[in-house]
């Protein structure tokens, strides 16, 4: 099987194994995961020059749409941010290199429509259903919307999703008990397995692991749930420790999980390969974290987003610590999600916060582009 190492800074690899994807015409061949092959040798695909010199916090442009604007955000390939409305009427665009917001389409979905957005092969973006009974495909180029299948689970169904190897997506369940698939070649909903968890809340989070596997991110639930999309299965991985309370999780250099402390103390790692959590260091000193996902930075850090809390977070995966980044200073449970831009600087997506958050790690700029665009690195 083929494998290709994607360096982070200085010395860092992500090991993904070959195989075919598209992403609107750019080839993904060298990042993206593949069942079956039996090709051997390696490559390496360079993410970034030099190391992060900074750590700075600016406000963005204000969007302006109601309280609980937006809930997770996708990089397309123009360089443009997508952000998916939870309680905002229009699909927001932040443009990083002009630094212009501007509203896209109404999507007429009332409110907690959506929690999450994922890049489609064809450049299009899947916004995740949350109280949205379809699905709902925005199309970067010509700035509209149309409506995909109805999945028929209610309110609150799922939160985030991720595209998978086969080019489906898999949609996060919250207050639905079943994986939700989404198929864009034949624009079908199906149901995928069952989790086995009936509490409303279980997951926060889908992401994509090296092995093609779904990591579904505890909130609830005191267990790890892992769904693989070839046996079209969910299992049960180990328990967290701490009654689950988590908000989205980071795939880290070495391959392990990272689990994003939402009301839990500490940081969680999951080892995949030993099928083990270990925790973390706790970043209030044993009180409740407050942060909403992380993104993984191209120098191998985590970038944690936060929710409560006043301060950007930083993981490194390395030393196993924990720094308080820059204050933010903004109100309430301030930013959902973020996205790392083309030039290394990181989207933090506004949710009560009243403008988009630019969190600048002075990194030097991120090549090349379709790394990004991977949905190992492009998710939330």
């Amino acid at each position: 099987m083929k494998k290709w190492a994607i360096v982070l800074g200085a010395c860092i690899c992500l090991f993904l194994t070959a195989g075919t994807m598209w992403i609107q015409g750019v080839n993904l061949d060298y990042l993206f995961l593949n069942y079956g092959s039996d090709v051997s040798g390696f490559g390496t695909i360079t993410l970034m020059r030099g190391t992060s010199s900074g750590n700075a916090y600016s406000n963005g442009p204000a969007p302006g749409q109601p309280a609980a604007q937006f809930v997770g955000s996708v990089l397309v390939p123009s360089g443009n941010v997508i952000m998916a409305p939870f309680n905002a009427t229009n699909v927001g665009v932040f443009n990083p290199t002009t630094g212009v917001y501007s509203n896209g389409p109404v999507h007429g979905k009332g409110t907690v429509a959506f929690a999450g957005a994922v890049l489609l092969p064809n450049g299009k973006v899947f916004l995740s259903p949350c109280n949205s009974t379809n699905i709902v495909i925005y199309d970067p180029i010509l700035n509209t919307i149309s409506n995909g299948p109805n999945h028929g689970k209610g309110g609150t169904a799922f939160y985030t999703s991720t595209l998978m190897p086969d080019g489906n997506v898999a949609m996060c369940p919250y207050s639905t008990t079943n994986v939700g698939i989404y198929n864009p070649t034949l624009n079908t909903y199906s149901n995928g397995p069952w989790t086995g968890k009936t509490a409303v809340g279980s997951f926060l989070g889908a992401t994509l692991m090296p092995n093609g596997k779904v990591f579904l991110t505890p909130r609830v639930s005191t267990n790890i749930v892992i769904y693989d999309p070839v046996l079209n299965t969910c299992s049960n991985g180990p328990s967290t420790g701490q009654g689950g309370m988590f908000y989205g999780s980071v795939v880290l250099p070495s391959g392990n999980i990272f689990m994003t402390p939402l009301s839990a103390t500490n940081i969680c790692i999951y080892n995949p390969t030993l099928n083990t959590v270990s925790n973390g260091p706790a970043p209030n000193a044993g009180a409740i974290a407050g942060f909403s996902s992380s993104v993984l930075m191209p120098d191998g850090r985590v970038c944690m987003i936060p929710n409560s809390e006043s301060v950007i977070g930083l993981y490194d995966p390395v030393a196993n610590t924990y720094t308080d980044g820059p204050a933010h200073g903004q109100a309430g449970t301030t930013f959902w999600g973020g996205t790392v831009m083309l030039d290394g600087r990181i989207f933090l997506t506004p949710r009560e916060a009243s403008n988009i958050g630019i969190y600048n790690p002075g990194m030097s700029a991120v090549t090349p582009t379709s790394a990004l665009l991977h949905p190992m690195l492009n998710k939330y």
